[in-house]
């Protein structure tokens, strides 16, 4: 085998060993529903909105509309 080839096939290699220790190993899909369902929701699991972390009466989401 020429030298080329198998520097080709050393390069390919690698690619697959590194592209395979990058992939994950287990994946849960999430739960989909039958058309005309609704997905479970939790308003709890999405914490407790907007916050005014520097006490000036105005949340975070209203610092950034006054940025803009």
């Amino acid at each position: 085998m020429p030298s080329g080839t198998r520097t080709r096939l050393a390069i390919a290699a690698t690619a697959v060993i590194l592209l395979t220790a990058c992939t994950p190993i287990s994946f849960t899909s999430p739960a989909l529903t039958s058309p005309g369902q609704q997905a479970p929701y939790d308003r709890d699991e999405f914490g407790d909105g907007w916050s005014d972390v520097d006490g000036d009466c105005q949340d975070t989401r209203q610092e950034i509309l006054i940025r803009a």
